[in-house]
């Protein structure tokens, strides 16, 4: 590697040291502009250590001793010193890209200042104390890193205090928005949990729970105006999305999950998890009325006793302030903290506004992507399908098309249909659930869509959380357009499967089509005029093909497929057979789908001149 070679990547190397309550997390995260987007994390640890206690503290704090004792700062320096030494292994400018910072909550040890100063003298590097107004907003940028163009409402549930605040994300028309007055209220998981636990200890459940619920209750009653809630985010919201971090919230997505009864697919990460606020109010009055989990014996994948514990009062918390929150309809569950805000907040207007699908999906894409996608689009009714699908997931479609073609053929739609969710897209940051299982049936649908009865059943639970994560007419056109990108496209690398697109070989038409009644006389004469010599039997295929598509259909098109007659790379029994396939496939699609908006297609043969 040459010398410069070797600054570039240490200048693009950051470290980022969170000393928080409960412990010290350390990461190197790569941000270089050509993934600075999803914030790919080089090397991440933590180490478990009560730094801070005061946080679930007692009203008789003040006669404890809340002193960090020296054995725990003795084994924070010493992780410090050995993190020194894996950034100098992975090339970090230690002198310059590295950032020590500590909580607020730090002020409040008497022996935190002798702490951090002999963390500078071992390391070098100055500890920086982040106001709790700053964490607040670090948090709400990390949030702010995990999802992309949306605005809603903003909940940050840590042990020891909840924060509210809104969110506007618009990297379009400018940076992120927050809310410059969030609501930070001390109810956090665990402060809640100890109050509670206290007031039954008492012998007084009730009446404690019963006041607590109405002090709650008071304190949220004007909480849109505290927060300066924008108007023009009532205006454009039937129903807000909200959007949640903290450990208090990671907890109950994961019970979440857990609980689901169609299996989620995406079962090990909660980032990128959204689900129906009835979902989740659900689970909110279980733990409210029944104070425990479901099936309290069982084990729950990343969830501790302790978050176990807490989720009762996560559940009391909830309850009051959604009486007082504006309509919700989808919770997003976010695991992002300080490390991800630092780094998000960090990044120019020109890497925030990238998509993170098609960012994550770069590195595999081939030399001559884009005469693939300009292809693709031709075929295509713009107009009706969902921007998600048109500007995100057909590009990143055409950036993998090849990913998997060196697998064996029986494989590749099984591959294909989980790299989102086991494969090299599953960890990418700034994905949602749902853009990772529309990916993966896109990607099936590419490589022929033919996989086991075990595997058509995940497809089906792929489906099925889509539906889940959104207005369900929206999410069929979006399920309903992915599989017939995929499937289009598996007709193309047919056709031109060495990563080059020549001229000529097939063309595409998009027409408004308007639905027949059995018996109506065919509008143009010519379709069903007979060629010779069909080496295709485009005639026949096509009086199979010219259906008529559903009532309920708002508008519905014909993707004319005009293709050379005598064309070399057409006349490969491969590409017949996509062709027949094709039309096959979308003629079955049509009638189970609930998608308002429709396709079907049509073959001709093109003029030589064409």
């Amino acid at each position: 590697m040459h010398p410069e070679e070797e600054e570039t990547l240490a200048q693009s190397l950051t470290a980022i040291v969170d000393i928080g309550p409960n412990g010290v997390r350390f990461s190197i995260s790569s941000l270089a502009p050509y993934h600075a987007r999803i914030m790919p994390c080089l090397y991440k640890d933590k180490i478990m250590a009560v730094l801070f206690q005061y946080v679930i503290a007692s009203d008789t704090a003040e006669h404890r001793d809340l002193s960090i004792p020296a054995e725990t700062i003795s084994d924070v320096v010493r992780s410090m010193v050995r993190f020194k030494l894996t950034c100098e292994d992975f090339g970090v400018d230690t002198d310059k890209n590295v950032k020590v910072v500590a909580s607020e909550m730090s002020t409040y040890t008497p022996n935190a200042p002798d702490f951090f100063r002999r963390i500078t003298e071992i390391t070098g590097w100055p500890v920086e104390v982040i106001s709790r107004h700053d964490e607040g907003m670090m948090y709400a940028f990390g949030a702010a890193s995990s999802i992309t163009r949306n605005k809603g409402l903003l909940l940050d549930l840590s042990g020891g205090s909840l924060r509210l605040g809104w969110i506007s994300i618009d990297h379009k028309t400018g940076p992120v928005a927050v809310s410059p007055t969030p609501l930070v209220l001390p109810y956090g998981s665990a402060t809640l949990t100890k109050t509670l636990n206290e007031a039954c200890a008492l012998g007084n459940e009730i009446a404690a729970r019963t006041a607590l619920y109405r002090e709650i209750q008071d304190t949220f009653r004007d909480c849109t105006e505290h927060i300066q809630l924008p108007q023009e985010l009532f205006q454009a919201n039937e129903g807000f999305e909200l959007f949640t971090c903290g450990g208090g919230f990671r907890a109950l997505g994961h019970l979440l999950l857990a609980e689901d009864k169609d299996n989620h697919p995406i079962s090990t990460v909660i980032n990128g998890y959204e689900v129906p606020f009835t979902d989740v109010q659900n689970m909110v009055d279980y733990l409210l009325l029944k104070k425990t989990v479901p099936h309290p014996d069982r084990a729950i994948f990343k969830l501790s006793d302790r978050r176990r514990a807490q989720l009762p009062a996560v559940g009391f918390l909830l309850s009051v302030l959604f009486e007082c929150l504006p309509p919700i309809k989808t919770v997003h569950f976010s695991e992002c903290g300080m490390r991800e805000g630092m780094l998000y907040k960090s990044l120019p207007l020109e890497l925030l506004s990238q998509d993170p699908l098609i960012t994550a999906t770069n590195p595999y894409r081939p030399l001559l992507v884009d005469k693939y996608l300009k292809l693709l689009e031709k075929a295509l009714p713009v107009e009706v399908i969902p921007d998600e699908i048109l500007h995100s997931l057909a590009p990143a479609l055409c950036n993998i098309l090849f990913v998997h073609c060196s697998y064996p053929k029986e494989v590749q739609p099984t591959a294909a249909l989980h790299i989102g969710t086991s494969g090299i897209l599953l960890g990418c940051h700034g994905l949602s659930h749902r853009q990772k299982g529309l990916i993966g049936i896109a990607c099936c649908e590419r490589w022929g869509g033919d996989i086991s009865t075990n595997e058509q059943v995940f497809y089906e639970k792929l489906s099925r959380m889509i539906l889940k994560s959104g207005e369900e007419p929206e999410m069929e056109l979006m399920i309903y357009w992915s599989k017939y990108i995929g499937r289009l496209m598996f007709v193309l690398c047919g056709i031109y499967p060495g990563g080059n697109i020549r001229h000529g070989a097939i063309h595409f038409d998009v027409q408004p089509y308007k639905s027949k009644r059995p018996g109506d006389a065919p509008t143009d004469p010519q379709s069903t005029a007979r060629e010779e010599d069909d080496i295709l039997g485009v005639d026949k295929l096509n009086q199979l093909a010219l259906y008529d598509l559903p009532d309920n259909s708002k508008r519905h098109y014909k993707i004319c497929v005009k293709i050379r007659k005598n064309d070399i790379q057409i006349s490969s029994a491969t590409v017949k057979t996509r062709l027949i396939e094709l039309q096959k496939y979308m003629r079955l699609l049509n009638k189970e789908s609930k998608a308002m908006h429709k396709c079907k297609i049509e073959v001709k043969y093109a003029s030589e001149k064409a």
